[in-house]
């Protein structure tokens, strides 16, 4: 084996520490970048919810007085605008999710029925483009201590990401939710039969603002891997190329006497 010169060697530390640097200097950018954007976030949630509440209270106003003069043909486009209000609201708090604002309001909650739900929402969807949607679980309850939303939002991120995944695949899109109970854990096995991922994107999949797409903003699987380590949980990720995605999402199971 050759032996570096002692220049060679300085040059090699020399390079290392640069790197090390550019690390640094990134996280650090990327932590500022995020605290920004929590605090506008945050400041124009805040107005927007004001305004839409408004919104809303008006609309159940304008209601009640046609009601009253006999004009139910303005019903239709009450519910319109309480429905586009109320998915503006989601979509602030999907924000303050992004940006680290949400804490977990933990309760007993039943995965089974928050996965079933899920899948009902999405279900509509899946049949238009022709994506094979399977749901797996247990005829029994499965309760653990979560955030309803919060999951609710894990669950849409992975869903975007297969639906993206599956943008490209013709036949055949498939996927499945199944979920396996463990001594001390619960298991959610989220797979589809997508574009899967490279060797890049697996290493770099949890870093904020990362992305292989134009229109994402970097900060799905991040802010989801933060929910779930909020809920002493954790989130893992397989993944080849050309073959599919398999994520795995595991809460803690509770005790009988803590669900008591």
């Amino acid at each position: 084996m050759t032996r570096k010169s002692p220049i060679e060697r300085l040059a090699a530390l020399r390079q290392h520490r640069l790197q090390l640097w550019r690390e640094k200097i990134d996280a650090e950018a990327q932590t500022l970048a995020l605290g920004n954007l929590s605090r506008v976030a945050s400041s124009l949630a805040h107005d927007f919810k004001r305004d839409i509440a408004l919104i809303l209270n008006c609309v159940d106003v304008l209601e009640s007085e046609h009601r009253a003069a006999g004009r139910d043909e303005v019903n239709d486009t009450c519910d319109m605008i309480r429905e586009t209000g109320r998915a503006v609201l989601h979509r602030l708090g999907r924000l303050l999710l992004m940006t680290g604002r949400g804490q977990p309001g933990e309760e007993a909650l039943s995965l089974t029925s928050s996965v079933s739900r899920f899948a009902s929402s999405v279900q509509a969807f899946c049949a238009t483009e022709r994506i094979d949607f399977s749901v797996v679980l247990p005829e029994d309850e499965v309760l653990v201590f979560a955030d309803s939303d919060q999951i609710q939002f894990v669950l849409e991120v992975l869903f975007e990401n297969s639906r993206d995944a599956l943008d490209g695949r013709r036949h055949d899109k498939s996927i499945g939710i199944a979920t396996h109970l463990t001594e001390h854990e619960v298991l959610l096995f989220w797979r589809d039969n997508g574009s899967g991922m490279n060797q890049v994107a697996r290493e770099r999949c949890f870093e904020p603002f990362f992305t292989t797409r134009k229109s994402a903003t970097g900060l799905g699987l991040f802010v989801a891997r933060n929910i779930m380590k909020r809920h002493r949980g954790r989130i893992d990720l397989e993944s080849r190329e050309g073959e599919g995605t398999c994520v795995t999402l595991a809460l803690p199971r509770p005790a009988t006497a803590e669900i008591a």
